[in-house]
């Protein structure tokens, strides 16, 4: 039996008109060209600074139209991120969040014979065609899945038969299995404060593209091989009481002199007694060592090949 959830605090755009596609070629980080009715893709939308006012998939609806879908983040904010360069070019945004809701779809890997396909392609992205809404493939806690846009007027007439043969878990779970997989999540590790780069986020930013947004900074960073910070997945045995502790710090740094990391997302798993957490590390810490709180609790990055 597969499992599924609700990102309840999703946002969906319709950006539409002669100049749609042109715009947003050169607002987003990704190559707006490529994005197709077979083939969704993701993007970033970047201050000036290069730095992470929106994240987003785009999937086509037809030549001069498209969708945006956010996992969340302010509908006003985003919008205005959107359209800030907007001069004279034909096209319109409009919100579109309360005619759908979005789901993402588990599979279970043993017994595939409930998708509409023989076996799941890794790449995020790629339409696959349900009578019952838009699907898409998705890895959000770490193998991929089918992400779900369903009519929100006829939801329960028209609800996916993937969703009703399978278990609904709530968010507390989903944030777990993403966190503990390393997965950036919009607006709570993807967002103002950081870099795509420095979020591992390359699928989502096109290098052959040519100007958009923020491109100078991204372009810079990237030839220089290692931005600032690197999101990393850290763990500490037992729970943790963080709050707003989010600074981290060499165990051996007994005065809290140089930070070294913040913690953007953080999960507790109780039956393994384990806590993880997503967090920004300053590039120059490699392997595995222990980081503190000023309160004292401890992570330990996890090695990964």
């Amino acid at each position: 039996m597969g499992k599924y959830f609700q990102l309840s605090q999703a946002l969906v755009f319709e950006v539409r008109g002669k100049h749609a596609e042109r715009y947003l070629q050169a607002r987003l980080t990704n190559d707006v060209r490529s994005c197709s009715a077979d083939r969704a893709i993701l993007a970033g939308a970047l201050s000036a600074q290069g730095k992470t006012e929106a994240y987003m998939l785009l999937l086509r609806q037809t030549g001069d139209s498209f969708l945006l879908i956010c996992d969340g983040g302010d509908e006003a904010t985003i919008s205005n991120s959107l359209l800030r360069f907007k001069v004279s070019e034909q096209l319109e945004l409009l919100p579109r969040s309360e005619a759908y809701r979005l789901f993402h779809y588990m599979p279970d890997l043993n017994d595939m014979s409930s998708l509409p396909i023989q076996s799941l392609p890794e790449e995020d992205g790629i339409t696959i065609r349900l009578d019952e809404g838009l699907a898409w493939t998705r890895n959000r806690c770490g193998t991929t899945g089918i992400d779900l846009l369903l009519s929100a007027n006829s939801l329960h007439e028209c609800a996916s038969a993937l969703l009703r043969q399978a278990q609904q878990i709530d968010l507390q779970e989903a944030e777990l299995l993403r966190i503990s997989a390393g997965i950036p999540a919009f607006p709570q590790d993807i967002n103002d404060q950081h870099i795509l780069l420095e979020s591992g986020l390359l699928k989502a930013i096109s290098f052959t593209k040519g100007c958009y947004t923020g491109q100078e900074v991204i372009a810079r960073i990237d030839s220089r091989g290692k931005p600032p910070f690197l999101l990393r997945t850290l763990m500490s045995i037992g729970p943790v009481n963080i709050n707003s502790d989010l600074d981290l710090f060499d165990s051996a740094d007994h005065e809290f002199s140089r930070c070294l990391g913040r913690i953007s997302s953080c999960a507790h798993d109780p039956q393994r007694a384990r806590t993880y957490a997503l967090v920004y590390l300053k590039n120059s810490v490699e392997g595995a060592t222990t980081l503190k709180t000023r309160s004292g609790e401890r992570f330990t990055q996890i090695l990964k090949s």
